[in-house]
């Protein structure tokens, strides 16, 4: 499990510390991105992945429709109520 600043459509998955652990990235078996949704579509200082290195990404009942479409698209999304 980790977390992010942002997710950006065109950049990835994103962070404000260029020292973030990219080794967490290969140390389990899913790597699953927890992110608000208001962070969704925005973007931050850093790139720490693609989109498509997670293997599931959870957020919040706050996802904009469209934001979620195309995130399902390319990940499995769970929504927490």
């Amino acid at each position: 499990f980790f977390g992010a600043a942002a997710l950006s459509f065109r950049k990835g998955v994103m962070v404000y510390d260029p020292e973030a652990p990219r080794e967490l990235l290969d140390s389990g078996r899913q790597r699953v991105l927890v992110i608000d949704s208001s962070k969704i579509g925005q973007e931050a200082t850093y790139g720490f992945c693609p989109v498509d290195r997670c293997d599931v990404i959870i957020t919040d009942r706050g996802i904009k429709p469209a934001d979620l479409e195309r995130l399902t698209r390319v990940r499995k999304v769970v929504v927490a109520e």
